[in-house]
């Protein structure tokens, strides 16, 4: 029973190739990884569970992907970049839960097997011009575009007091489209002053096409929303340069929000097509020191949310199928403020240069009548190592040996009886990335991840992160 199996591999390929000003760059990406899931004993066995096991014997991952970049050499005109994608990602989440029932008497065994399969596409492209009208600004101007279409098939069998199993099948389709455009201004006002402010105007397009499931309802949404940002630099301290940023932010619900759904552990989170969009508000102070030996760049910020989206039990209201489900739902107001710090020693003389990024948060969630700093994420998470590099014969050989670190976290909810609190122990996981390099044409990436073999998982994850694993990826510049 504490036997967890993970299965991956994976093969990248990056083909580059650059003439003049113009750099061409193709990858390639495969993955495919599955698991047979550990459920803790906790949830597994506890009643009405008799027993509640989860496999996951796909997990993949296709990318192809083309970069082009061109900078001229004279005019208005200072870069043009511009890149086009396609993703598909292939899954097969399967659970096996068995329950026993003993109200109303005599009770009834519930034994069932829900086999879920499901293919999201997404293709992305992305063209950007940058412009230098003049000496005292650089502009940025570009659109981006985003369309995700999940196809997803869910098959459910069951048996009550172990007699004839019944059957139930459902499909659905759902899509989001999301275009942005986007303009950016680097204004140099003094000689040791810097303004840099942009927008970003989207436009959104989601859609659950088909569905099977009585308690949802095909359905289509659209959006448009305008966020802004405003900077100040100030770089007239030697080696150290001072900022301050506002900024809004914008995050349409996810398909897994608002079409599918997901089980999560026991239980299923429904999804919901009355979600409104989160928007935030966020301010920031840092500084950034660049010296002779020492890289320190440090941020305050605090951060405001609104609509904010959690899964929570349902109610009576949100029309779920079983009372042990939960649904998506906007929560209210989010708050949060925090630190983090970016600290690297950098010596001349030495191929070993240490560096540390911690970051430190405190948010606050207003759910119903509930508020509570109790939201699920870690109070504190960081990488800690040290890179290194070297030359053997015709070889170029640079590492990263360093520390994953996350603190413990604790969750407080609202259920049909009442507050419940749930909490997800710390960990640290030792890792090493290795790459080396051949005669500045070929170029071999290793990455070791959790070499003790750690069993844990991330606060905001339900299943058990990778344990000992080993990534590769060969790349080559014509």
């Amino acid at each position: 029973m504490e036997n967890t199996r993970y299965d991956s591999d994976s093969i990248a390929i990056n083909i580059s190739r650059s003439s003049g000003n113009h750099h061409v760059e193709l990858a390639y990406e495969d993955y495919r990884s599955a698991a047979e899931v550990y459920v803790e004993p906790e949830v597994r066995f506890t009643p009405p569970f008799l027993d509640f096991a989860i496999d996951a014997p796909k997990r993949d991952r296709r990318k192809s992907a083309i970069f082009y970049s061109m900078e001229p050499t004279n005019g208005l005109l200072g870069r043009v970049a511009a890149n086009a994608y396609r993703q598909v990602s292939d899954r097969q989440f399967n659970t096996f839960p068995s329950m026993l029932l003993t109200v109303p008497p005599p009770g009834m065994q519930i034994d069932s097997s829900i086999y879920t399969e499901s293919r999201l596409i997404t293709d992305g492209a992305l063209l950007q011009l940058d412009w230098q009208p003049s000496w005292k600004h650089y502009l940025v101007t570009g659109i981006q575009f985003n369309h995700d279409e999940v196809d997803q098939k869910r098959h459910k069998e069951t048996r009550i007091n172990l007699g004839a199993p019944g059957f139930e099948d459902i499909a659905e389709k759902a899509s989001i489209a999301t275009t942005a455009v986007f303009v950016q201004d680097d204004w140099q006002v003094a000689d040791d002053w810097t303004l840099v402010a942009g927008l970003r105007n989207y436009w959104v397009k989601g859609s659950l096409d088909q569905t099977d499931r009585a308690n949802l309802e095909s359905g289509h949404l659209n959006d448009r929303h305008l966020i802004g940002s405003v900077s100040l630099l100030y770089a007239g301290l030697n080696d150290t340069v001072l900022r301050a940023n506002v900024s809004q932010g914008y995050v349409y619900p996810s398909l897994l929000q608002l079409a599918t759904g997901a089980y999560a552990g026991s239980r299923f989170i429904n999804p919901s097509l009355n979600l409104t969009p989160e928007t935030s508000d966020t301010a920031e102070l840092g500084l950034r020191h660049q010296g002779t030996r020492w890289m320190i760049d440090a941020t305050l910020f605090t951060s405001r949310a609104e609509n904010y989206i959690d899964h929570l039990r349902c109610r009576s209201i949100d029309n779920c199928l079983t009372a042990r489900d939960e649904t998506y739902r906007n929560v209210g107001e989010s708050k949060s403020f925090g630190v983090e710090i970016d600290l690297a020693y950098l010596p001349d003389s030495s191929a070993i240069k240490p560096y540390l990024n911690v970051g430190w948060l405190r948010q606050k969630n207003e759910v119903d009548a509930l508020d509570s700093y109790k939201t699920g994420l870690p109070l504190w998470q960081g990488r800690f190592g040290s890179t290194f590099t070297g030359s053997y014969g015709g070889f170029e050989l640079r590492g990263d040996l360093f520390l994953r670190v996350q603190s413990g976290s604790e969750r407080l909810e609202m259920t049909g009886h009442g507050p419940a609190e749930s909490s997800k122990s710390g960990w640290l996981t030792v890792n090493l990335v290795l790459g080396i390099a051949l005669r500045d044409r070929y170029r071999l990436n290793i990455g070791l991840r959790n070499l003790t073999d750690r069993r844990y998982t991330a606060a905001t994850e339900n299943l058990f992160a990778e344990q000992r694993s080993i990534h590769a990826k060969v790349s080559l510049a014509l």
